[in-house]
Protein backbone atom coordinates (compact mmCIF):
# COMPACT_ATOMS: atom_id res chain seq x y z
CA UNK A 1 0.00 0.00 0.00
CA UNK A 2 3.07 2.13 0.67
CA UNK A 3 5.74 3.56 -1.95
CA UNK A 4 8.60 2.41 0.22
CA UNK A 5 7.26 -0.46 2.40
CA UNK A 6 10.50 -1.71 2.81
CA UNK A 7 11.92 1.21 4.70
CA UNK A 8 9.37 -0.25 7.52
CA UNK A 9 11.88 -2.77 8.58
CA UNK A 10 14.87 -1.08 9.37
CA UNK A 11 13.29 1.68 11.01
CA UNK A 12 10.32 0.28 13.14
CA UNK A 13 10.06 3.25 15.27
CA UNK A 14 9.61 6.04 13.13
CA UNK A 15 7.22 5.15 10.15
CA UNK A 16 8.80 7.30 7.68
CA UNK A 17 7.43 5.25 4.65
CA UNK A 18 3.69 6.34 6.05
CA UNK A 19 4.90 10.31 6.12
CA UNK A 20 6.26 9.87 2.47
CA UNK A 21 3.04 8.40 1.71
CA UNK A 22 1.06 11.47 3.34
CA UNK A 23 3.35 14.08 1.41
CA UNK A 24 2.71 12.58 -2.03
CA UNK A 25 -0.97 11.96 -1.62
CA UNK A 26 -1.07 16.18 -0.56
CA UNK A 27 1.40 16.95 -3.22
CA UNK A 28 -1.19 15.20 -5.80
CA UNK A 29 -4.10 16.83 -4.49
CA UNK A 30 -2.47 20.48 -4.48
CA UNK A 31 -1.59 19.54 -8.18
CA UNK A 32 -5.09 18.72 -8.78
CA UNK A 33 -6.34 21.87 -6.83
CA UNK A 34 -3.93 24.01 -9.86
CA UNK A 35 -5.76 21.79 -12.34
CA UNK A 36 -8.96 23.31 -11.18
CA UNK A 37 -8.28 26.42 -10.27
CA UNK A 38 -8.68 27.52 -13.98
CA UNK A 39 -9.42 31.29 -13.59
CA UNK A 40 -11.53 31.94 -17.28
CA UNK A 41 -14.80 34.24 -17.09
CA UNK A 42 -17.11 31.90 -18.47
CA UNK A 43 -19.65 34.64 -21.04
CA UNK A 44 -22.43 32.99 -19.15
CA UNK A 45 -21.54 33.95 -15.67
CA UNK A 46 -23.41 37.34 -15.94
CA UNK A 47 -26.79 36.15 -17.09
CA UNK A 48 -26.90 33.27 -14.30
CA UNK A 49 -25.99 35.65 -11.61
CA UNK A 50 -28.69 38.35 -12.68
CA UNK A 51 -30.89 35.46 -13.26
CA UNK A 52 -30.75 34.51 -9.77
CA UNK A 53 -30.79 37.78 -8.20
CA UNK A 54 -33.92 38.56 -10.12
CA UNK A 55 -35.38 34.96 -8.96
CA UNK A 56 -34.83 35.81 -5.71
CA UNK A 57 -35.74 39.20 -5.58
CA UNK A 58 -39.30 38.78 -7.50
CA UNK A 59 -40.22 35.57 -8.23
CA UNK A 60 -39.87 32.88 -10.92
CA UNK A 61 -40.78 35.01 -14.10
CA UNK A 62 -43.36 33.55 -16.58
CA UNK A 63 -41.87 35.13 -19.79
CA UNK A 64 -38.64 35.52 -21.08
CA UNK A 65 -36.37 38.66 -19.45
CA UNK A 66 -33.41 40.88 -21.01
CA UNK A 67 -34.65 39.73 -24.77
CA UNK A 68 -35.05 42.38 -27.55
CA UNK A 69 -36.42 39.86 -29.79
CA UNK A 70 -38.41 37.62 -27.75
CA UNK A 71 -40.18 39.64 -25.50
CA UNK A 72 -43.00 38.31 -23.52
CA UNK A 73 -42.25 34.77 -24.53
CA UNK A 74 -42.66 31.65 -22.27
CA UNK A 75 -39.59 30.65 -20.68
CA UNK A 76 -38.80 27.90 -18.74
CA UNK A 77 -35.77 28.26 -16.40
CA UNK A 78 -34.01 24.62 -15.80
CA UNK A 79 -31.39 25.95 -13.73
CA UNK A 80 -33.11 28.01 -11.22
CA UNK A 81 -31.14 26.63 -8.17
CA UNK A 82 -27.86 26.81 -9.52
CA UNK A 83 -28.90 30.72 -10.31
CA UNK A 84 -29.35 31.19 -6.93
CA UNK A 85 -26.00 29.55 -5.55
CA UNK A 86 -24.32 32.09 -8.28
CA UNK A 87 -25.88 34.63 -7.48
CA UNK A 88 -25.87 34.27 -3.17
CA UNK A 89 -21.88 33.41 -3.72
CA UNK A 90 -21.13 36.60 -5.71
CA UNK A 91 -23.40 38.76 -3.48
CA UNK A 92 -21.62 37.31 -0.40
CA UNK A 93 -18.28 35.63 -1.43
CA UNK A 94 -17.79 37.75 -4.51
CA UNK A 95 -15.05 36.53 -7.29
CA UNK A 96 -12.50 35.60 -5.30
CA UNK A 97 -14.39 33.67 -2.48
CA UNK A 98 -16.39 31.83 -5.72
CA UNK A 99 -13.27 30.65 -7.51
CA UNK A 100 -12.01 29.32 -3.92
CA UNK A 101 -14.98 27.36 -3.13
CA UNK A 102 -14.87 26.20 -6.97
CA UNK A 103 -11.90 24.84 -6.26
CA UNK A 104 -12.75 22.77 -3.13
CA UNK A 105 -15.53 21.53 -4.91
CA UNK A 106 -13.19 20.02 -7.71
CA UNK A 107 -11.03 18.59 -5.19
CA UNK A 108 -14.06 17.15 -3.41
CA UNK A 109 -14.63 14.80 -6.64
CA UNK A 110 -11.02 14.22 -6.72
CA UNK A 111 -10.87 12.99 -3.07
CA UNK A 112 -14.03 11.00 -3.21
CA UNK A 113 -12.28 8.91 -5.83
CA UNK A 114 -9.08 8.37 -4.52
CA UNK A 115 -10.94 7.38 -1.05
CA UNK A 116 -13.14 4.96 -2.80
CA UNK A 117 -10.02 3.67 -4.37
CA UNK A 118 -7.67 3.32 -2.00
CA UNK A 119 -9.91 1.98 0.63
CA UNK A 120 -8.00 2.56 3.85
CA UNK A 121 -9.38 0.09 6.33
CA UNK A 122 -11.26 -2.66 4.44
CA UNK A 123 -10.16 -5.63 4.93
CA UNK A 124 -10.83 -6.66 1.50
CA UNK A 125 -8.36 -3.30 0.73
CA UNK A 126 -7.75 -1.22 -2.64
CA UNK A 127 -5.75 0.12 -5.72
CA UNK A 128 -2.30 0.61 -4.65
CA UNK A 129 -1.18 4.52 -4.02
CA UNK A 130 0.47 5.38 -7.11
CA UNK A 131 -2.17 4.36 -9.80
CA UNK A 132 -4.75 5.91 -7.06
CA UNK A 133 -2.54 9.26 -7.31
CA UNK A 134 -2.27 8.78 -11.22
CA UNK A 135 -5.96 8.52 -11.92
CA UNK A 136 -6.55 11.53 -9.73
CA UNK A 137 -4.19 13.68 -11.83
CA UNK A 138 -5.78 12.35 -15.36
CA UNK A 139 -9.35 12.99 -13.72
CA UNK A 140 -8.07 16.59 -12.22
CA UNK A 141 -6.41 17.11 -15.99
CA UNK A 142 -9.87 16.21 -17.83
CA UNK A 143 -12.62 18.01 -15.68
CA UNK A 144 -10.01 20.93 -15.25
CA UNK A 145 -10.93 22.26 -18.98
CA UNK A 146 -14.64 22.52 -18.18
CA UNK A 147 -14.87 23.03 -14.40
CA UNK A 148 -16.11 26.63 -14.37
CA UNK A 149 -18.43 28.74 -12.57
CA UNK A 150 -21.86 27.69 -14.17
CA UNK A 151 -24.63 25.14 -13.48
CA UNK A 152 -22.81 22.24 -15.56
CA UNK A 153 -20.82 22.42 -11.97
CA UNK A 154 -24.19 20.94 -10.26
CA UNK A 155 -24.21 18.07 -12.49
CA UNK A 156 -20.64 16.85 -11.98
CA UNK A 157 -21.29 17.27 -8.19
CA UNK A 158 -24.65 14.96 -8.37
CA UNK A 159 -23.31 12.47 -10.46
CA UNK A 160 -20.45 11.81 -7.72
CA UNK A 161 -22.98 11.97 -5.00
CA UNK A 162 -25.09 9.44 -6.90
CA UNK A 163 -22.25 7.23 -7.65
CA UNK A 164 -21.09 7.19 -3.78
CA UNK A 165 -24.60 6.69 -2.61
CA UNK A 166 -24.60 3.36 -4.30
CA UNK A 167 -21.38 2.42 -3.90
CA UNK A 168 -22.35 2.64 -0.09
CA UNK A 169 -25.41 1.45 -0.44
CA UNK A 170 -24.24 -2.15 -2.28
CA UNK A 171 -21.34 -2.22 0.06
CA UNK A 172 -20.92 -6.21 0.29
CA UNK A 173 -23.31 -6.48 -3.16
CA UNK A 174 -20.66 -4.93 -5.70
CA UNK A 175 -18.01 -5.52 -6.92
CA UNK A 176 -18.48 -9.08 -8.00
CA UNK A 177 -19.36 -11.68 -10.48
CA UNK A 178 -23.01 -12.25 -9.62
CA UNK A 179 -23.96 -14.17 -12.78
CA UNK A 180 -24.23 -17.91 -13.46
CA UNK A 181 -23.94 -18.83 -16.83
CA UNK A 182 -24.02 -22.41 -15.77
CA UNK A 183 -27.01 -24.03 -18.67
CA UNK A 184 -29.64 -25.45 -16.70
CA UNK A 185 -29.89 -29.65 -17.47
CA UNK A 186 -33.46 -29.43 -18.71
CA UNK A 187 -31.75 -27.09 -21.96
CA UNK A 188 -28.26 -28.74 -21.64
CA UNK A 189 -30.10 -31.90 -22.54
CA UNK A 190 -32.29 -30.65 -25.51
CA UNK A 191 -28.85 -28.78 -27.31
CA UNK A 192 -26.91 -30.50 -29.62
CA UNK A 193 -23.99 -31.86 -27.95
CA UNK A 194 -21.38 -29.94 -30.50
CA UNK A 195 -23.05 -26.58 -28.68
CA UNK A 196 -23.17 -27.58 -25.14
CA UNK A 197 -19.34 -28.87 -25.80
CA UNK A 198 -18.48 -25.45 -27.24
CA UNK A 199 -20.11 -23.05 -24.44
CA UNK A 200 -18.52 -25.11 -21.95
CA UNK A 201 -15.63 -23.00 -21.86
CA UNK A 202 -17.91 -20.10 -21.53
CA UNK A 203 -19.35 -21.55 -18.38
CA UNK A 204 -18.78 -20.19 -14.57
CA UNK A 205 -19.26 -21.78 -11.33
CA UNK A 206 -22.38 -20.28 -9.38
CA UNK A 207 -22.03 -17.10 -8.12
CA UNK A 208 -21.57 -16.37 -4.09
CA UNK A 209 -24.59 -15.89 -1.90
CA UNK A 210 -25.46 -12.29 -2.58
CA UNK A 211 -23.73 -9.70 0.72
CA UNK A 212 -26.50 -6.84 1.61
CA UNK A 213 -27.33 -4.29 4.23
CA UNK A 214 -30.87 -3.65 4.35
CA UNK A 215 -30.78 -0.34 6.46
CA UNK A 216 -28.04 0.95 3.81
CA UNK A 217 -30.12 0.15 0.72
CA UNK A 218 -32.56 2.51 2.66
CA UNK A 219 -30.62 4.99 2.07
CA UNK A 220 -31.30 4.97 -1.71
CA UNK A 221 -34.41 7.02 -0.68
CA UNK A 222 -32.35 10.01 -0.04
CA UNK A 223 -31.31 9.81 -3.93
CA UNK A 224 -35.34 11.66 -4.77
CA UNK A 225 -34.04 14.90 -2.98
CA UNK A 226 -30.76 14.80 -4.98
CA UNK A 227 -33.13 14.36 -8.22
CA UNK A 228 -35.13 17.77 -6.86
CA UNK A 229 -32.39 19.48 -6.79
CA UNK A 230 -30.13 18.19 -9.70
CA UNK A 231 -33.65 18.45 -11.83
CA UNK A 232 -33.66 22.41 -10.77
CA UNK A 233 -29.55 22.91 -11.27
CA UNK A 234 -29.39 21.24 -15.07
CA UNK A 235 -30.21 19.21 -17.73
CA UNK A 236 -27.43 16.81 -17.12
CA UNK A 237 -29.91 15.39 -14.56
CA UNK A 238 -31.30 13.03 -17.24
CA UNK A 239 -28.04 11.30 -17.62
CA UNK A 240 -28.21 10.72 -14.16
CA UNK A 241 -31.60 9.73 -13.89
CA UNK A 242 -30.90 7.06 -16.30
CA UNK A 243 -27.92 5.55 -14.89
CA UNK A 244 -29.59 5.29 -11.65
CA UNK A 245 -32.43 3.39 -13.16
CA UNK A 246 -29.68 0.93 -15.21
CA UNK A 247 -28.02 0.20 -11.73
CA UNK A 248 -31.35 -0.58 -10.36
CA UNK A 249 -32.43 -2.77 -13.35
CA UNK A 250 -29.24 -4.75 -13.11
CA UNK A 251 -29.13 -5.33 -9.61
CA UNK A 252 -32.66 -6.58 -9.43
CA UNK A 253 -31.46 -8.80 -12.16
CA UNK A 254 -28.53 -10.36 -10.36
CA UNK A 255 -31.10 -10.91 -7.31
CA UNK A 256 -33.57 -12.75 -9.32
CA UNK A 257 -30.58 -15.20 -10.28
CA UNK A 258 -29.87 -15.62 -6.36
CA UNK A 259 -33.47 -15.82 -4.91
CA UNK A 260 -35.93 -15.95 -7.72
CA UNK A 261 -39.53 -15.40 -6.45
CA UNK A 262 -37.37 -14.73 -2.61
CA UNK A 263 -36.01 -12.23 -4.49
CA UNK A 264 -40.13 -10.08 -4.93
CA UNK A 265 -39.68 -7.87 -2.24
CA UNK A 266 -36.17 -6.35 -3.25
CA UNK A 267 -37.85 -6.19 -6.63
CA UNK A 268 -40.41 -4.07 -5.68
CA UNK A 269 -37.93 -1.81 -3.51
CA UNK A 270 -36.10 -0.98 -6.35
CA UNK A 271 -38.76 -0.05 -8.60
CA UNK A 272 -40.37 2.14 -5.89
CA UNK A 273 -36.96 3.70 -5.16
CA UNK A 274 -36.68 4.30 -9.29
CA UNK A 275 -40.14 5.55 -9.44
CA UNK A 276 -39.71 7.64 -6.66
CA UNK A 277 -36.39 8.94 -8.56
CA UNK A 278 -38.42 9.76 -11.64
CA UNK A 279 -41.55 11.45 -9.84
CA UNK A 280 -39.18 13.86 -8.16
CA UNK A 281 -37.65 14.87 -11.20
CA UNK A 282 -41.31 16.59 -11.53
CA UNK A 283 -41.00 18.73 -8.69
CA UNK A 284 -40.24 22.23 -10.90
CA UNK A 285 -41.80 25.13 -10.89
CA UNK A 286 -43.35 23.99 -14.46
CA UNK A 287 -44.18 20.50 -13.26
CA UNK A 288 -44.67 18.12 -16.64
CA UNK A 289 -44.27 21.09 -18.66
CA UNK A 290 -40.72 21.38 -17.89
CA UNK A 291 -40.01 17.66 -19.54
CA UNK A 292 -42.05 18.76 -22.70
CA UNK A 293 -40.18 21.79 -23.07
CA UNK A 294 -37.07 19.49 -22.87
CA UNK A 295 -37.50 16.85 -25.27
CA UNK A 296 -38.65 19.38 -27.64
CA UNK A 297 -35.78 21.38 -26.84
CA UNK A 298 -32.92 18.50 -27.24
CA UNK A 299 -34.98 17.42 -30.42
CA UNK A 300 -33.56 19.76 -32.93
CA UNK A 301 -30.01 20.22 -33.67
CA UNK A 302 -28.07 22.84 -31.74
CA UNK A 303 -24.98 23.66 -33.21
CA UNK A 304 -24.37 27.03 -31.90
CA UNK A 305 -23.99 25.49 -28.69
CA UNK A 306 -20.22 24.09 -28.44
CA UNK A 307 -21.30 22.00 -25.33
CA UNK A 308 -23.45 20.05 -27.12
CA UNK A 309 -21.63 19.45 -30.32
CA UNK A 310 -20.07 15.61 -30.58
CA UNK A 311 -16.11 15.67 -28.80
CA UNK A 312 -13.10 16.21 -30.57
CA UNK A 313 -11.93 13.53 -29.27
CA UNK A 314 -8.57 13.67 -31.66
CA UNK A 315 -7.60 17.14 -29.80
CA UNK A 316 -4.73 17.29 -27.33
CA UNK A 317 -6.84 18.36 -24.68
CA UNK A 318 -8.80 15.02 -25.16
CA UNK A 319 -5.04 13.12 -24.42
CA UNK A 320 -6.10 12.41 -20.87
CA UNK A 321 -9.82 11.50 -21.73
CA UNK A 322 -7.88 8.33 -23.58
CA UNK A 323 -5.09 7.64 -20.95
CA UNK A 324 -8.08 7.67 -18.80
CA UNK A 325 -10.08 5.30 -20.94
CA UNK A 326 -7.02 2.75 -21.78
CA UNK A 327 -6.42 2.71 -18.24
CA UNK A 328 -9.82 1.84 -17.48
CA UNK A 329 -9.89 -1.04 -20.26
CA UNK A 330 -5.93 -2.16 -19.11
CA UNK A 331 -7.73 -2.34 -15.66
CA UNK A 332 -11.04 -4.56 -16.53
CA UNK A 333 -8.93 -7.19 -18.77
CA UNK A 334 -5.28 -7.53 -16.33
CA UNK A 335 -6.98 -7.35 -13.42
CA UNK A 336 -7.22 -10.65 -11.03
CA UNK A 337 -10.12 -9.41 -9.37
CA UNK A 338 -13.45 -10.58 -9.52
CA UNK A 339 -15.71 -8.36 -12.13
CA UNK A 340 -18.75 -7.26 -11.28
CA UNK A 341 -20.99 -7.10 -14.74
CA UNK A 342 -23.38 -4.17 -13.50
CA UNK A 343 -20.64 -2.02 -13.41
CA UNK A 344 -19.31 -2.87 -16.51
CA UNK A 345 -22.10 -2.36 -17.72
CA UNK A 346 -22.74 1.27 -16.20
CA UNK A 347 -19.12 2.24 -17.04
CA UNK A 348 -20.34 1.61 -20.94
CA UNK A 349 -23.16 3.33 -20.33
CA UNK A 350 -21.13 5.86 -19.08
CA UNK A 351 -18.49 6.03 -21.88
CA UNK A 352 -21.43 6.05 -24.39
CA UNK A 353 -22.85 9.34 -22.89
CA UNK A 354 -19.55 11.16 -22.58
CA UNK A 355 -18.14 9.88 -26.14
CA UNK A 356 -21.14 9.25 -28.19
CA UNK A 357 -20.75 6.58 -31.08
CA UNK A 358 -17.29 6.47 -31.42
CA UNK A 359 -17.01 4.73 -27.89
CA UNK A 360 -19.32 1.44 -29.23
CA UNK A 361 -16.02 -0.07 -30.80
CA UNK A 362 -14.29 -0.06 -27.97
CA UNK A 363 -16.85 -1.43 -25.82
CA UNK A 364 -17.19 -4.12 -28.43
CA UNK A 365 -13.39 -4.36 -28.17
CA UNK A 366 -13.34 -5.12 -24.31
CA UNK A 367 -16.55 -7.08 -24.81
CA UNK A 368 -14.70 -9.65 -26.63
CA UNK A 369 -11.58 -9.72 -24.80
CA UNK A 370 -13.74 -10.23 -21.66
CA UNK A 371 -15.20 -13.41 -22.86
CA UNK A 372 -11.96 -14.41 -23.65
CA UNK A 373 -11.12 -14.20 -20.22
CA UNK A 374 -13.98 -17.06 -19.60
CA UNK A 375 -12.06 -18.92 -22.14
CA UNK A 376 -9.00 -18.80 -20.47
CA UNK A 377 -11.00 -19.57 -17.21
CA UNK A 378 -9.53 -16.48 -15.68
CA UNK A 379 -12.73 -14.76 -13.71
CA UNK A 380 -11.99 -16.80 -10.63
Amino acid sequence: MTLFAKLRTYQPTSDVSVWIDRGVVAAVVLACGVALSLNVADPDLWGHVQYGRDVLAHGVPATTTYSYVAEGYPWINHEIFAEYFLAIGADWLGGVGMLVVKCLLGLAIIGAIMVRAWRPGDPRGGAALVPVCATALLVALTLGNHWSLRPQLISYISFTLLLALLSYAFDGWEGKWQWSLRLPTWLRDRLPKKLTTYLAPFECQAPEPLTYSLPRLKLLWLVPLLMVVWTNSHGGFLAGLCVYWAYLALRGLEALVHKGRAADGLLVRFALMGAAAGVATFLNPYSYNFHWWLYQDLAVPRPEIVEWRSPTLFDLQFLPFWILAASSIAAVIFSKRSRDLTQLVILGLILWLAAGWTVIGIILIILGLLFGGFRRGSWY
